[in-house]
């Protein structure tokens, strides 16, 4: 194998004396800090009513669905497996509806579910047998929550007419990927991945430096990472201190230029370049980043929509169905982790900020 290239000549970004660590949103960062909360859902209406620029009735609207969002999230809390889904999935929809909103500052007509549910089979034989049906919009004004979240995340959009499966959705979680791995025997495929935003002063230019954790990788893992990595057109393979040991080191393949500051440049010129392959989990500590070495994804946040409207659905029309599928290890882990992660996930992608759960 050919001698990797030395990484470039750099140092942390830092900008106004503060350090910018890795985030979605390098440039509120500057201007906010993390923001640790231990009710997202206020902290998404505080940002809201201080928006500047924003048509009132976007304003009053969006905080009402968080509202609404976090009523029926308390709300499932006091409920068992047999109404807890249903009550969780209206959680979810009245945030989604905030989220895309406010981001867009647009209010069409209504919002539908934007996914269906085929015929429920008559008896549980996996969770592949759950499946859900893209609904392509009917128009301009009637807009589908489930497809209209995979666009605000910067994914392609499937074709209307296409089919996922519990078990393809909550692959894509990073959350409970680990255990989905485990207890359906597929390949691993989300890895840890530390990244920041390196600068050259000198010449003035960015760009993105990651460090994919390869410890307990097997061999066939360790080559999962490197295939990714070598047909990823926007980054290429440095070397590093414990390179195909513990660590694979890789760049964004070009550094970008900037001005006056290189925040200028970091959300819309550098994140973007990398952002359709990194999934997250939030903790105590910030947004956790994995690289998925899978390509023709929902994005993370439709994906755990989806799954909750698959449960809700069986609520309503099969209940008989929800003592099986609380057995399914998968299906206990996502009700009992993913719901806050979807609200925190959600909430820093509508105020373009980390909101970070306080550690109590």
């Amino acid at each position: 194998m050919p001698r990797l290239p030395k990484p470039r000549d750099g140092e942390p970004a830092i900008v106004k004396g503060k350090m910018i660590p890795f985030s979605f949103w390098p440039d509120n960062y500057l201007t906010y800090g993390k923001i640790a909360a231990t009710d997202p859902w206020q902290c998404m209406n505080s940002f809201v009513a201080s928006a500047k620029k924003i048509e009132k009735n976007i304003l009053v609207r969006t905080r009402s669905y968080i509202q609404q969002s976090q009523e029926f999230f308390t709300a499932a809390t006091q409920t068992s497996i047999n109404t807890r889904p249903l009550m969780l999935y209206y959680s979810y929809l009245n945030l989604a509806k905030a989220f895309l909103i406010f981001r867009r500052k647009k209010l069409p007509k209504r919002y539908l579910h934007g996914v269906t549910l085929g015929s429920l089979p008559i008896r549980f034989t996996g969770l592949n047998s759950l499946r859900l049906k893209m609904n392509p919009p009917r128009n301009t004004t009637y807009r589908p929550v489930f497809g209209d979240l995979i666009d605000e995340c910067g994914f392609v959009v499937p074709p209307g007419n296409n089919q996922f499966s519990i078990s393809q959705l909550a692959y894509q979680l990073a959350g409970i990927h680990d255990i989905y791995v485990a207890t359906k025997q597929k390949s691993k495929k989300m890895f840890p991945v530390e990244l920041s935003f390196m600068v050259d002063k000198k010449d003035k230019t960015a760009w993105i430096h990651g460090a994919i954790d390869i410890v307990g990788c097997s061999g066939n893992q360790k080559k999962t990472i490197r295939d990714y990595l070598k047909k990823w057109s926007s980054i290429k393979r440095v070397q590093g201190e414990g390179e195909g040991e513990s660590k694979y080191f890789f760049e964004t393949q070009n550094a970008v230029k900037y001005g006056t500051s290189s925040i200028e440049i970091l959300r819309e010129k550098i994140v973007s370049v990398v952002r359709k392959k990194l999934f997250s989990e939030q903790t105590h500590k910030g947004f956790k980043y994995y690289l998925f070495c899978e390509d023709h994804n929902t994005a993370q946040v439709a994906a755990n929509y989806g799954i909750m409207f698959i449960l809700g659905h069986v609520v309503r029309y099969a209940p008989e169905l929800i003592e099986k599928l609380e057995k399914e290890w998968i299906i206990h882990e996502y009700l009992a982790t993913q719901p806050f992660q979807l609200v925190y996930l959600l909430g820093s992608g509508m105020i373009r900020n980390d909101i970070v759960p306080m550690s109590i």
